[in-house]
């Protein structure tokens, strides 16, 4: 089992640091950037950097709203964050990172799109997802 550890560090007052980690950083600052090693490094390829927390927890729905959101296998949790993310997004006031979140929540509708390929009413989430994109 594993645990979550979380930190909060003020940035405008970092702790010191120690001997050890100057040293470590002296070192570092003084090689030229063509000894630096980046192969270990991740493709994060298309990933965005922002990377919501996943939490759980219980939901009651309706049996047949489930059973729609199921009919076309796993991932039917990936399609109603998608659904919820969109209805959110809907209710931000303007923002500057407005657009980011708009175009994550766009791509998210347009993955549910695709898997889904039935038209089913929404109630507005269309031109909700029109007004995104």
């Amino acid at each position: 089992m594993s645990k979550t550890v979380r930190y909060e560090i003020d940035p405008s007052n970092p702790p010191p640091l120690t001997e050890a980690q100057r040293a470590r950083l002296k070192a570092l600052f003084a090689r030229p950037e063509s000894e630096i090693d980046y192969s270990d490094i991740p493709d994060r390829g298309d990933l965005p950097l922002y990377r919501p927390l996943k939490t759980h927890t219980t939901v009651r729905l309706d049996a047949d709203v489930l059973a729609w959101l199921k009919k076309d296998g796993k991932g039917y949790q990936t399609r109603i964050n998608a659904i919820l993310r969109a209805a959110m997004i809907g209710q931000l006031p303007a923002h500057p990172r407005r657009k980011a979140v708009k175009a994550k929540g766009a791509e998210q509708l347009k993955a549910v799109k695709r898997v889904r390929k039935v038209a089913v009413p929404t109630a507005g989430l269309e031109e909700k997802a029109k007004k995104i994109a």
